[in-house]
């Protein structure tokens, strides 16, 4: 979300995400690709994307890949 979005949004988008990750058909749908559903607060999504940030940036520093 945007920064400055007033807390109570993201509360309720948190929630609502939540609801729908908990849905029968959700979790059906998302595991029959191969996929997980992660529900949580934003802060555990904020620590997760800052976990695979740094995971990928070492793997890609070791591979020596570059952007053309």
């Amino acid at each position: 979300m945007p920064r400055g979005t007033p807390q109570p949004i993201i509360d309720r988008l948190n929630r609502e995400a939540n609801a729908i990750c908990a849905e029968p058909q959700t979790i059906e749908r998302v595991t029959s690709v191969g996929a997980r559903l992660r529900g949580g607060t934003p802060a555990d999504f904020a620590r997760f994307i800052a976990a695979e940030n740094t995971r990928w940036a070492e793997v890609i520093r070791r591979s020596g890949a570059k952007v053309d």
